[in-house]
């Protein structure tokens, strides 16, 4: 019963693990995304307070 427990716990790392390696990888492609439109429109953006993302191309 003990190691069905650990494996339990082993599994939940490896979830825990791929759920931050995803999250940053979102993160980095939002940051490109971010830096492409900025890159694009200059400071204009932020006289409108617009929010960027994905769907603005």
């Amino acid at each position: 019963m003990e190691r069905r427990f650990l494996d339990k716990v082993e599994d939940n790392a490896i979830v825990r693990i791929r759920l931050e390696k995803t999250q940053q990888e979102k993160d980095q492609s939002d940051d490109e995304i971010e830096q492409l439109f900025y890159c694009n429109y200059g400071d204009f953006p932020y006289l409108l307070d617009v929010k960027v993302d994905k769907h603005l191309f």
